[in-house]
């Protein structure tokens, strides 16, 4: 797998960028493919989609991208 990169998905990761928000507590940032079914195959795959999330609610369109340095 070390030459597979650049590959684009349909969910949206979480990034530790938080702050807190009053009302609704803390917010982060998900950002990367927007799995919405109103959106273009184009638009669902681009990395350009962002939105921020309260990090006690449970989002389908988002995940986590483990990674080993």
């Amino acid at each position: 797998f070390a030459s597979i990169d650049r590959l684009s998905g349909g969910l949206g990761e979480w990034e530790d960028a938080c702050e807190m928000r009053d009302p609704g507590g803390k917010v982060c940032r998900i950002r990367g493919g927007c799995y919405i079914n109103d959106l273009s195959k184009a638009e669902r795959t681009a990395c350009d989609c962002e939105f921020l999330g309260r990090i006690m609610d449970r989002h389908t369109i988002a995940g986590f991208r483990c990674c080993l340095d």
